[in-house]
């Protein structure tokens, strides 16, 4: 039978790659399906280009996304079922050994984790998923841009992407909270976890969705990130209201495309202008900082 300890390995070096995969969905210049998806969305609604060429783009997206979902979804999914059968795993083992509250409190936190990125997980295929909508609309209308709705099927996807949009921001900042007490835990009770890392680990950068960045200690940069976003939200809902009154599914979609540009820029704008560096995860010295996302 393993023991505790080599559990905790395994656990440890599954939640590592769990969450790497999961910033990587979010990593808007290193993912080529989220590149690639924004370029053909722009090019599917430019409405100086021809039916066909609609068409051909909204096959794409589509296309796009199935492999996605098979390549990159897929697999995640199955290392969630991976990690709660290690976790299940230890906790029969625990059981048979004499009571450790420090031990059962790092297992509940573990588990707490965990669940959190399986949420996190079905937000990002549900996103996925959005991400077709348009483009089946546009087949289905043989390549015609100017859709037209009903206010019911705007309401609904409409509220539908801003409901995902949160999700995915919770529990990115309740990760980041169970991080916190959970890290340190890990170290006390694992030291040999902080010291040897198995070359999956070791290899991929360091885990966004767990580092604090230098900041949070700040209440005007947590004020700031409440701002950035609320500002998320209040431009989604502007153009889903914009769309929802004109009946005009597209002007939803141009809108928060705009919105999520000039967000972004924003971003990049003040992490350059304050902390003195290009991008939001560059490192100055041993400094470790939040990554972008959106």
């Amino acid at each position: 039978m393993e023991s505790l300890g080599e559990l905790a390995d395994k656990i440890e070096v599954l939640l590592v790659q769990q969450s790497d995969r999961l910033a990587f969905h979010h990593n808007d210049t290193q993912n080529d399906y989220r590149v690639q998806e924004r370029r053909l969305a722009g090019l599917m609604l430019d409405q100086s280009a021809s039916d066909e060429k609609h068409l051909e783009y909204a096959r794409e997206i589509i296309k796009l996304a199935d492999a996605y979902k098979k390549d990159h979804i897929g697999p995640l999914q199955l290392l969630n079922k991976e990690i709660n059968q290690h976790l299940l795993k230890f906790e029969r083992v625990l059981r048979t050994a004499p009571k450790q509250p420090a031990v059962e409190r790092w297992l509940s936190l573990s588990k707490e984790l965990h669940q959190i990125c399986v949420e996190a997980t079905r937000g990002i295929d549900v996103q996925t998923k959005f991400n077709k909508y348009i483009p089946t609309l546009i087949i289905n209308s043989n390549g015609h841009v100017d859709l037209n709705l009903s206010p019911e099927q705007s309401k609904e996807f409409h509220e539908g992407m801003t409901a995902n949009y949160v999700l995915l921001k919770a529990c990115a900042e309740k990760h980041r909270r169970i991080q916190e007490e959970r890290e340190p835990l890990t170290k006390h009770l694992f030291p040999i976890l902080a010291e040897v890392k198995t070359p999956e680990a070791a290899t991929p950068p360091a885990r966004p969705s767990v580092i604090i960045h230098p900041r949070q200690g700040k209440a005007w940069f947590r004020l700031l990130k409440v701002l950035y976003v609320g500002s998320w939200i209040v431009g989604l809902e502007i153009s889903g209201i914009a769309a929802y009154g004109a009946h005009e599914f597209y002007i939803f979609v141009v809108g928060a495309g705009v919105v999520g540009i000039a967000l972004i820029g924003i971003r990049k704008l003040f992490y350059y202008v304050v902390p003195g560096r290009s991008t939001a995860t560059e490192k100055l010295g041993n400094e470790e900082v939040e990554p972008a996302g959106r």
